[in-house]
């Protein structure tokens, strides 16, 4: 898997967000573009991680093929990328 950053879910992620993370989720995976890297990292944003570069990649493809669907990602795309970088912290 790419490098991810990380992020306060709860803090910053809104119920409509979410909902549409699960949308794309099950959109991508009934269709060609359910590639296990993309599914992985749009489930990987609930527990916030967000795997920006695997995003991008797929979300040109998806784009070219499904204008809807990739505006889509990329509207989410751009919303997890203006959350604050979280601070993991060691115990």
């Amino acid at each position: 898997m790419a490098k991810a950053t990380r992020f306060d879910r709860h803090e910053n992620m809104s119920s409509e967000t979410r909902e549409e993370i699960m949308d794309l989720i099950i959109k991508t995976k009934l269709s060609e573009f359910g590639d296990f890297d993309l599914v992985n990292s749009l489930y990987g944003l609930f527990d916030g991680y967000f795997y920006e570069d695997t995003l991008k990649k797929h979300q040109k493809v998806i784009e070219a093929e499904d204008i809807t669907l990739g505006i889509r990602l990329a509207n989410v795309i751009k919303e997890v990328g203006s959350y604050p970088e979280g601070v993991t912290q060691v115990f």
